[in-house]
């Protein structure tokens, strides 16, 4: 069960979301910004990883009254521009958090963790 909760008072009773709950919206959201590496459907866990290097994606949520953040610990596709990506991932995350929850998210910490190399990126790293 989860132990930290927003909690939304209104005159029909209390809206509960649990902080998992919001990271996990930051996380598939992250996802499907291009150069942001997500695990495979077809591969296990262990696959993946050992394909990317340094590659831990996780991601935290603090929320308190109608405020929060977030840190996301994510892989960026090789070849592609960090800042970039990250600044897509800041953007869509508040976005989508907010329009969701009606949270208001202050900030977006993107922790660039790994670097997820394909077939095609493993030969050019190599050189």
């Amino acid at each position: 069960m989860h132990d930290k909760y927003f909690i939304d008072e209104s005159s029909e009773g209390q809206i509960k979301i649990a902080d998992d709950i919001i990271s996990r919206i930051a996380l598939e959201t992250a996802f499907k910004v291009d150069g942001v590496a997500s695990a495979r459907k077809d591969k296990g866990i262990f696959s993946y990883i050992s394909e990317s290097y340094g590659a831990a994606k996780t991601a935290k949520a603090k929320i308190d009254e109608l405020r929060g953040h977030v840190d996301l610990y994510i892989a960026i596709d090789y070849g592609k521009n960090i800042i970039d990506v990250s600044t897509q991932v800041q953007d869509q995350v508040k976005e989508a958090i907010e329009n969701m929850t009606d949270i208001e998210i202050t900030e977006v910490n993107v922790h660039v963790t790994g670097l997820s190399i394909d077939a095609r990126g493993k030969e050019e790293f190599k050189k």
